[in-house]
């Protein structure tokens, strides 16, 4: 069977031709190049490249003239795999990913919050509440930030709520909230929620917004918020200019009014890290089962004695 171009037909099953089509179209049958080169294709050289370092199915996919959006998708899949706290790389990475923190600004534009301690266009630190890209005198509202910072907040966590799940096959991309269809059968074996109920798809299904998103997304925000990580940062990087015989940067000073703003914005985020618990392991809950408990009977005994 091959498969033909067919703009009006999107299911590839309808489009198989065996091979006497073939020959009574005597050379005028069109093929679906791109099923091709997604399906069959695309898949085998992503296998073959995984061993080489600096290769990725979205670059693979736009070397071969393919959308490396559709491609990038599996490879996040892959990603959430990994424990956010063993991963090694640097926060720019790490939170590259999230979605990014707008305000409003005193102009009413809105634009994107990047620290305590921002670097601007003369290469000198200042406040990042304080006279952003638009001009002298614009800033952004704390009272503003507050109610953004917590709209953000329930976005993602309603996002994680909802519960989609998605196909990490690349030519299929079959998004569901019904788990009870995503239930597949291997002789006598059942499994729920792995494989993709697509008739034809051997994907599996997996969480579209997973937990540990939700928390690298309130890590994200609680350290856009962090003094102290601010200044741990500014240290560092004058440790590397000090090396190359660079200029050092000077923090700058923040005012009352400032500190006061970025220490409760901190303080919304830390506690909603808190409630979120994902880092959290209760060691006194997880084994109290091993703990004596005190019964009516032993209570009465140590009242006689």
């Amino acid at each position: 069977y091959v498969i033909g171009a067919d703009t009006n037909e999107p299911s590839f099953a309808k489009r198989a031709h065996d091979p006497e089509t073939v020959e009574l179209a005597a050379g005028k049958l069109i093929l679906d190049k791109k099923w091709y080169m997604e399906s069959q294709v695309h898949p085998v050289v992503s296998r073959i490249c995984a061993v080489v370092q600096g290769t990725d199915s979205g670059q693979l996919a736009d070397c071969l003239g393919l959308d490396s959006s559709k491609f990038h998708k599996a490879d996040a899949g892959d990603n959430e795999r990994k424990s956010a706290f063993a991963q090694q790389q640097e926060a720019a990475d790490r939170f590259e990913n999230v979605e990014k923190f707008t305000g409003m600004c005193s102009d009413g534009l809105s634009r994107e919050f990047a620290g305590v301690y921002v670097m601007d266009k003369m290469g000198l630190l200042r406040c990042g509440l304080k006279e952003t890209d638009g001009g002298v005198g614009v800033a952004f509202n704390p009272s503003a930030l507050r109610l953004q910072l917590q709209h953000l907040f329930r976005k993602c966590l309603a996002k994680y709520h909802d519960g989609w799940m998605v196909c990490g096959e690349d030519t299929c991309a079959h998004r569901t909230r019904n788990v009870l269809c995503d239930v597949h059968r291997d002789g006598e074996q059942a499994a729920w929620g792995v494989k993709c109920p697509v008739q034809g798809c051997a994907g599996k299904m997996r969480v579209e917004y997973s937990s540990e998103q939700l928390y690298l997304q309130t890590l994200y925000m609680k350290q856009l918020f962090d003094v102290s990580h601010a200044e741990r940062k500014l240290s560092d990087e004058n440790a590397s200019r000090t090396q190359r015989s660079l200029a050092v940067l000077k923090a700058p000073i923040l005012e009352d009014s400032d500190k006061t703003a970025i220490q409760v914005l901190h303080s919304d985020c830390q506690t909603l890290l808190q409630q979120s618990a994902y880092n959290h392991i209760d060691l006194g809950s997880l084994f109290s089962f091993t703990a004596p408990a005190e019964t009516e009977d032993m209570m009465e005994m140590e009242e006689d004695v």
